[in-house]
């Protein structure tokens, strides 16, 4: 395929949250099923793992267990799928399939034309795509790459919320554990809209491994806790750990960032 890797930058799709609208529609047999071979063959693993929380989803119910054709479809993901079409390079979340198939999500028309266009994840010619990628990513140390985690790439003011991941053996055991990464949630929900509002990039990350990739290289930042990440491309990196509602968050920013009136 021509100019498969021309563009290095990625767009990223289908990364649903509760707070957010999305647009809904069919995805056809054949484009499912080229997303479930990516799946399969993931560019990136996470130690730690993302549950859906759309709807029904985000209720303290189990979700039903779906199924395509005997492949299960899980409500909890654990990787991300690089797509490589005429157009660009998208990067999604493995749970892009239970998106799709247990709340209707449509992706956008050029993603959707970049999986049909993409070569089989096993061809040489989708190796060698992979390959051009990763070169033009910065370098990542050794100990970040056993571990691999979501990246979070910052172009302007940007604040990262980030957890460490509990198991479901956890959850059912520390009831502290599930309060924080609740109350964490619900701070994000509120504070989401006030920090856009101002021209702050907000970003939820729950992971052992933050990753942070700025113009100057790339932070990868060991998470023990709930904490923040405040990211701008010409200073050091903030972090603050504990919990922050929207009122502590905009008066770090504000010490962090300078004065918040919209402007960039």
């Amino acid at each position: 395929m021509e100019n498969i890797s021309k563009k290095l930058s990625c767009e990223r799709v289908g990364y649903l949250t509760a707070d957010e609208d999305y647009a809904r529609g069919v995805v056809s047999e054949l484009l499912f099923e080229r997303l479930i071979t990516l799946v399969k063959h993931p560019f990136m693993v996470s130690p730690g793992y993302h549950k859906c929380d759309l709807e029904a989803c985000g209720s303290k119910q189990p979700p039903p267990e779906l199924r395509y054709k005997g492949v299960v479809i899980p409500s909890r993901g654990y990787s991300d799928i690089l797509v490589f079409g005429k157009t660009g390079i998208y990067q999604a979340p493995a749970l892009i399939l239970h998106y799709i198939r247990a709340h209707d999500y449509l992706p956008p028309p050029l993603f959707l034309d970049a999986v049909l266009e993409c070569p089989h994840p096993t061809s040489p010619e989708y190796q060698e795509s992979g390959k051009k990628f990763r070169a033009s990513l910065p370098t990542i140390p050794h100990w970040a790459l056993i571990n691999p985690s979501p990246m979070v790439v910052t172009k302007g003011r940007t604040i990262v919320a980030f957890a460490c991941p509990i198991s479901d053996d956890e959850s059912r055991k520390e009831t502290d554990a599930n309060e924080v990464l609740a109350k964490l949630r619900l701070d994000t929900i509120r504070a989401r809209e006030t920090l856009q509002s101002v021209g702050i990039e907000f970003h939820e990350r729950y992971t052992h491994m933050l990753r942070v990739c700025r113009e100057n290289g790339l932070a990868v930042i060991p998470t023990t806790g709930v904490g923040y990440c405040f990211a701008v491309p010409d200073k050091r990196l903030r972090i603050e750990f504990g919990p922050m509602n929207d009122a502590d968050l905009l008066r770090v920013a504000n010490e962090y960032f300078g004065r918040l009136d919209g402007g960039q």
